[in-house]
């Protein structure tokens, strides 16, 4: 099934980073330790509310949201025979009810963060950032490509605007085509 679990890609600016792991080093433990403090703290105070409103629009954007996220992580086992791309196996994505508990799980957290008794389209925004950042990049770059520019591609058209190389682009789109993302034309 691949990766299960959601996650937030956090972008730092890299010599910013090196520098400050630089200056923390020595620190580690009682860094550690503080952290640890800072959120047990957190954690012990905050009051939990498990009955959040979820109204059902927002419950079935969730469940959207889930489906997606399952579909477009898909592993798919493929391989180039001569110009021809060959699939293994039929790609099986996992079934969207983990990920949409966790999703769920995620909207009550940031609701009892930020005190609130009702999830709205500010924490809907959350979670999208985190089922973005929860599946393959490069497949989420053809993805927002195509939807910004709602046409159809030649593939050489494709490989100029990505500045991606060809089979590198071919497997991607191959794989979208398999798990029925996009569909293909041949003429």
């Amino acid at each position: 099934l691949g990766e299960r679990y959601i996650k937030l890609r956090v972008n730092y600016d890299d010599d910013k980073i090196v520098n400050q792991a630089d200056w923390n080093e020595g620190k580690e433990k009682e860094m550690r330790e503080e952290i640890t403090a800072l959120i047990m703290g957190f954690l012990t105070n905050l009051e939990l509310n498990e009955n959040i409103i979820f109204m059902e629009e927002q419950k079935n954007q969730i469940k959207l949201l889930a489906k997606f996220i399952a579909k477009l992580r898909t592993p798919i086992s493929s391989q180039f025979v001569g110009d021809e791309i060959v699939v293994d196996i039929k790609p099986q994505s996992e079934k969207p009810t983990r990920l949409y508990k966790q999703l769920k799980k995620l909207a009550i957290c940031l609701c009892n963060i930020e005190s609130r008794a009702s999830f709205d389209d500010e924490f809907y925004e959350i979670l999208k950032r985190v089922a973005r950042d929860t599946c393959p990049q490069d497949r989420l770059m053809v993805m927002d490509f195509f939807n910004e520019n709602n046409e159809r591609f030649y593939e050489n058209d494709l490989v100029r605007k990505l500045k991606m190389p060809r089979t590198s682009l071919q497997r991607l789109l191959w794989a979208l085509y398999r798990l029925e993302i996009l569909e293909r034309e041949v003429e």
